[in-house]
């Protein structure tokens, strides 16, 4: 089960790959009519206890109370820390509506969710199959719990956490595959996406100079380069902006295209580019030169959400690694800086 767990993370990572790769290939602006559906669409749903939890491509990154977000995992505690790891009882996370959003339009309101019950990364330490099963409207596998949503589990699960460690769950209307998620769900009433989204709409030569500045800023050794753009309006001021993702390239097998000669490091890049035409750097991380293929990584967009209502919108990304990896959660703060508000790991 781990091994299916880790192949379904891996034929993630290589779709990411292909729509990743696509992007640097064409640089043409697409017409108006090709905006994507669901900008701005608003769920309306429970929060029965005050509290909203985020799943982003099946990871739980995190939950918002009393308006502070708080992450799944503290990165800056040690992997052997138990306090690294937010609690999360399974009775507070499935006694809710869900809603689910892909990254370009809302898919509606949720009714099961599937877990997996087993030991392992994306279980427990002990298999717990029997403690689900009566209160699950079917098993999938034998060992993934399909719950209706909401779920009144009893006060017994208020002692059950989410796993540590690569918590997957899918949530949609109908559990059909287990291995695809929604790029989100939450309970959270105001979530939406940004009016006039859309994706993949090409970058121009301004779009390559920043990125450029950015990398010789940060003193980065760069090749080829993969670029996707969003555009938007994610400050829900009636004006467009675009975020842009750059990364290193990637050949067809999934390795990146590094030159050892020239000695250029693996990056991931996203810039915010606001409707003055001013960029700015939310994100950035770089590597080593080209020694340990292991040590590589690649940094995927996953979705750009209003994840707490207040018209201000995060981004949301993944950073694949050799056999794991992790999806964050940025989000402005009051400065005007981004800051990494929810992570998730996941993998072997």
């Amino acid at each position: 089960m781990t091994f299916k767990r880790i192949l379904a993370a891996a034929l993630a990572a290589v779709m990411a790959c292909a729509l990743f790769g696509c992007a640097a290939k064409d640089e043409k602006k697409p017409d108006a009519g090709q905006t994507a559906p669901g900008g701005g669409s608003r769920a309306e749903y429970t929060d029965a206890d005050g509290k909203a939890y985020y799943f982003i491509n099946g990871s739980l990154v995190g939950s918002l109370e009393n308006g502070v977000f708080v992450s799944a995992v503290d990165e800056s505690l040690p992997w052997d820390d138990d306090r690294r790891y937010h609690r999360y009882s399974f009775r507070e996370l499935f006694s809710h509506e869900y809603v689910c959003f892909e990254r370009d339009s809302a898919l509606g309101a949720a009714h099961e969710a599937a877990i997996y019950t087993g030991e392992g990364p994306g279980g427990f330490s002990e298999e717990k199959t029997d403690t689900f099963a009566p209160y699950a409207s079917r098993m999938e596998q034998d060992c993934f719990a399909v719950l209706p949503l909401p779920c009144e589990l009893p006060e017994d699960f208020a002692g059950i956490y989410a796993p540590e460690y690569g918590f997957y769950v899918n949530i949609s209307d109908e559990v059909r595959d287990l291995s695809e998620y929604p790029a989100l769900a939450t309970n959270h009433r105001g979530a939406c996406l940004p009016d006039g989204l859309s994706w993949d709409n090409g970058y121009s030569e301004r779009d390559e100079a920043a990125i450029a500045r950015a990398l010789e800023t940060a003193g980065v050794v760069y090749g080829e380069t993969d670029i996707l753009t969003a555009s938007g309006d994610f400050d829900s001021d009636g004006r467009t902006e675009s975020v842009i993702f750059a990364g290193t390239a990637a050949d067809a097998e999934g390795f990146l295209m590094l030159d050892a000669d020239r000695s250029e490091v693996p990056f991931g890049l996203i810039l915010y580019c606001d409707d003055n035409d001013e960029y700015e750097t939310v994100y950035i991380r770089t590597g080593e030169p080209l020694t340990d293929i292991t040590s590589h990584f690649r940094i995927f967009p996953e979705g750009i959400f209003d994840l707490d209502g207040d018209g201000s919108f995060e981004i949301a990304a993944s950073s694949h690694e050799w056999e794991w990896g992790s999806t964050f959660v940025l989000s402005r703060n009051a400065a005007g800086a981004w800051d990494t508000v929810m992570t998730a790991e996941w993998g072997n």
